[in-house]
């Protein structure tokens, strides 16, 4: 697969549509929140018809705490280059709402699925296409996988950019208040990371696993660290 945050760049065209692109965003990702939320690769979270019951409540729930916690942090310490504030969307009765939502993280999880098939060895497209068996030192493949990876980051800051020259916002914090919001989150999911491995260290050939523990250290930090910015910045303070 390629990596979870790459994952929504299959979506952005979809961002001005008629969706709900937070839900797209998040259902996009939502077949890995399992690996995430134990740790490490496991199974589940990537079959159309059986995974919604576990993806989209995962999606309302991390969409809760985004808007709770971490809209208002996260998107005020941005760069000026990447921040940027989209129209209110229109208001709606809350069965609409939710259905809308729902249906947009389902899309966007069927988007994850879809992209899963090319880049990996048991994918419905990989078994279906000899080329992408074909080996160049790897898999072509894996190719795939990785070239996804890094095309997918590059089209989401793209977008973030475009987006933010068509939608300016003029953040109140200044440049070195969101260098301090940066090196603490980076101090703190540092630690945590050192710690973790400390305390269950895994050998460095499983690669899987320290990418899903760095992330996981990351949104942790992130979440610490934004909860007394965003009380701060509610009330005024900063």
């Amino acid at each position: 697969m390629p990596f979870t945050l790459a994952h929504p760049a299959i979506i952005l065209p979809l961002s001005h549509r008629y969706f709900h692109f937070p839900a797209l965003v998040l259902g996009s990702m939502s077949p890995d929140f399992i690996y995430y939320l134990s740790g490490k690769p496991a199974d589940g979270g990537h079959t159309i018809f059986h995974s919604e019951w576990l993806n989209l409540p995962l999606c309302l729930c991390f969409y809760a705490i985004y808007v709770a916690v971490l809209k208002v942090p996260l998107w005020a310490n941005l760069p000026q280059r990447w921040s940027h504030r989209l129209p209110d969307s229109p208001r709606r009765p809350l069965w609409l709402w939710l259905l809308i939502f729902l249906f947009s993280a389902w899309v966007g999880m069927l988007s994850h699925i879809f992209l899963d098939n090319f880049t990996h060895g048991s994918g419905t497209f990989v078994r279906a296409l000899p080329f992408l068996q074909q080996e160049f030192y790897i898999p072509m493949y894996k190719w795939c996988q990785y070239g996804g990876t890094v095309l997918g980051l590059v089209c989401i800051a793209w977008y973030l950019r475009t987006t933010a020259k068509r939608y300016p916002h003029t953040s109140t914090q200044t440049t070195r208040q969101k260098s301090q919001f940066w090196l603490l989150t980076f101090v703190l999911s540092s630690v945590t990371f050192v710690g973790w491995n400390m305390m269950d260290f895994i050998p460095l050939k499983q690669h899987g696993i320290w990418i899903v523990r760095a992330v996981d250290c990351f949104v942790m930090a992130l979440f610490i660290v934004s909860i007394p910015h965003k009380f701060r910045m509610t009330s005024g303070q900063i």
